[in-house]
């Protein structure tokens, strides 16, 4: 694959403290990206440092193959891949229709480029520190989206029982259980964002630090998540570090703007989806109108920074539930002044639309080939075209028992919400799999 600065600069810190290669690699036969150490065990903030962290195995195999060929992609980084197929290859990071790997190329800023890296490893070794960190403070959240779960939010524990097992990427998985007082809690919970090991190692690195990604969970409802912004600041170096921020945008304190004008630039996604009552359905536990004032006043206190903190884009994914709805999710963000930012959903399988049957994938085509003048409406057809040749009934089947379950606990209705859904994936007799 082509170089990459999150493979070669950068540390993933789950929610549970485990490392990972990126946020969006999933590829199951390598552990979704979790990291081992030298020994085969898994690399946690607690119990390993940082230059363990950033030499783990899967960072060492995806180094190694760039070393080997860096026109090749290797198959944990098929999610860039594919974006990159969908936006023919688009680079700028404004667009919202932009990889991961060419985003980072233009927000972190480290001696190491595509041109040069040959030069600090001959194995896939490396003897620097991280200068980009992708952080989850724990699964706080006061939202529970159908497409996440209980390993990224805490407000899904209520519903565990409709995932059926424990959840989380390879090797690092969230146990639930039942307390003495009949509480669905996290079995084993180690809340390392809080620890002294934690935060000294942190400091150790800040001097090389000059990106920082936090999502979560919810990083602003995260007591912590102040605490990292004054230690940034306390120590000198918050004009050196470009924040990046996916929020759901339901809690941000106005005191944060204060903060967030030392550093260097801030960026911050609003995660939407669909809007209005397909918004509440999706993103459950959220209100549209709520979250639509919410990204006005940000939008409004951001122009007070000259432009330093920025509401970038509202960001929605392409998944099941919102197979027909993204034209008129990127027409409402023109519509209000909002840039319009786009990802694909490669897991759960049960939410990716990776796995519906070629026939029906070309009539998701046709359907977006109704809107030529959208961005959005081509970068699908782009990305359904690239993966025609991939399809799993039984994760498609899987969506409808998935949904069906959710309403029962949550006392919705999804086939009335989103009777497209239902009715294309009735249309394909999808639906007769799960009786059988």
């Amino acid at each position: 694959m082509a170089f990459c600065k999150t493979v070669w600069s950068g540390v993933h810190i789950l929610p549970n403290g485990d490392v990972r290669l990126c946020s969006i690699n999933n590829d199951a036969t390598n552990e979704s990206g979790v990291g081992r150490d030298k020994d085969g065990n898994v690399i946690n903030i607690l119990t390993h440092d940082f230059a363990q962290a950033i030499n783990s195995d899967k960072h060492l195999a995806v180094r190694s193959a760039d070393l080997q060929d860096e026109s090749t992609w290797h198959s944990m980084c098929s999610c860039c891949e594919h974006k990159e197929l969908a936006t023919n290859s688009n680079k700028d990071p404004d667009s919202g229709f932009v990889s991961r790997r060419f985003y980072l190329d233009s927000v972190v800023s480290t001696d190491i480029n595509a041109d040069n890296f040959s030069n600090y490893s001959v194995d896939g070794t490396v003897q620097y520190a991280p200068s980009s960190l992708d952080l989850r403070f724990g699964n706080l959240c006061n939202q529970a989206c159908v497409q996440c779960g209980p390993f990224y939010s805490n407000k899904w524990y209520a519903d565990w029982e409709v995932y059926g097992e424990p959840t989380g990427w390879g090797p690092s998985l969230t146990h639930l259980k039942e307390n003495e007082l009949g509480k669905i809690v996290k079995e084993n919970e180690v809340r390392w964002w809080e620890s002294d090991i934690w935060w000294n190692k942190f400091t150790q690195i800040l001097p090389s630090i000059t990106h920082i990604y936090l999502t979560g969970g919810e990083p602003m409802v995260v007591s912590e998540h102040e605490r990292l912004l004054d230690t940034i600041i306390d120590a000198g170096y918050a004009p050196q570090v470009f924040l990046e921020y996916d929020s759901n945008c339901t809690a941000i304190k106005s005191n944060l703007f204060e903060k967030w004008a030392k550093f260097k630039k801030v960026h911050i996604r609003a995660s939407m989806d669909a809007i209005q009552n397909r918004y509440e359905l999706i993103r459950y536990g959220g209100k549209w109108e709520t979250f639509t004032k919410n990204i006005k006043k940000i939008q409004e206190l951001s122009k007070e920074t000259n432009g330093r903190v920025a509401l970038t884009a509202v960001s929605s994914c392409y998944q099941m539930s919102t197979l027909f709805s993204m034209v008129e999710a990127e027409d409402w963000c023109n519509n209000n002044g909002f840039k319009f930012h786009m990802r694909f959903v490669d897991s759960p399988f049960v939410h990716s639309v990776n796995y519906l049957p070629p026939n029906a994938k070309r009539e998701l085509i046709d359907f977006y080939s109704k809107y030529p003048d959208s961005t959005t409406a081509q970068t699908i057809i782009n990305y359904l075209k690239s993966i025609d040749d991939k399809w799993e009934l039984s994760h498609v089947a899987g969506y409808i028992k998935f949904m069906d379950a959710l309403d029962a606990r949550r006392n919705t209705n999804w086939k009335e919400v989103l009777p497209d859904v239902w009715n294309f994936l009735k249309k394909y007799k999808i639906s007769f799999i799960i009786k059988r």
